[in-house]
């Protein structure tokens, strides 16, 4: 293949994960982020996107907390949460992992972030990364036992 058709491909990609996080920033649509409260990593997170979703499009739900409830959040019991991030949209789709990273960072202003998590091969690459962290923060949190609830 020439350079210049590799270069267009690459072009069209960035541009399509542009154009997905420009939509998802101006999209009506809220999400719902269901995170661990109880992680501090998690924490750290959280708090820097409070602090970023300034038109309050993303409502943050605790799984930890005694109030979290599977019915509210499309039946994602709580061991089911723990095992990655998911946020839910307003039309209840469910975006898992990366995905749920993307359209959050999106709605948070942070738009390189959130069209690089898009970019097919980044997110070939991040994947295996989320996943094995996904796995390995309670005992990277000190949290070996796993679940508390």
């Amino acid at each position: 293949m020439n350079r210049n058709l590799q270069g267009y491909e690459v072009a069209n990609t960035v541009e399509k994960a542009a154009k997905e996080t420009l939509e998802d920033r101006d999209s009506k649509n809220n999400l719902k982020l269901l995170y661990d409260g109880e992680c501090p990593i998690c924490n750290r997170e959280i708090c820097m996107l409070q602090k970023k979703d300034s038109q309050s499009k993303i409502n943050f739900i605790d799984i930890s907390s005694k109030d979290f409830s599977p019915l509210e959040n499309n039946n994602i019991d709580y061991n089911t949460a723990m095992s990655q991030i998911h946020a839910i949209d307003n039309k209840g789709n469910l975006l898992v992992g990366i995905p749920a990273f993307a359209a959050v960072y999106a709605n948070c202003q942070l738009l390189i972030t959130s069209t690089l998590f898009r970019i097919p091969f980044i997110k070939r690459i991040l994947n295996p990364f989320y996943a094995t962290f996904a796995k390995k923060r309670l005992w990277l949190t000190g949290r070996m036992n796993g679940n508390t609830k």
